[in-house]
């Protein structure tokens, strides 16, 4: 498959430095679809990884959640999710 198009969907949980750059990683680079779920959309990395999908050439999803519980995960999409990132 071509660099860029987009073949599985990825969940970030987190808003670190790494969550932050697993986005993307894996937008940019890989091409997969992201979706993040953030505590918060203004501690630590948050507002930068919300900036990020509210940018066209990013348009994957932000869900906030008070962290990985299983209502949160489900709505996130988790139960597609080729992979899983807890950060």
């Amino acid at each position: 498959m071509p660099l860029g198009q987009r073949s599985q969907h990825m969940v970030i949980c987190g808003d670190d430095g790494l969550a932050h750059r697993l986005a993307v990683e894996l937008d940019a680079v890989c091409g997969e679809a992201v979706t993040v779920v953030l505590p918060s959309r203004r501690d630590q990395y948050g507002a930068d990884i919300a900036a990020l999908h509210r940018a066209p050439a990013f348009p994957d999803r932000t869900d906030r959640g008070p962290g990985p519980d299983e209502r949160t995960l489900r709505a996130a999409g988790v139960e597609r999710a080729a992979a899983l990132a807890l950060t």
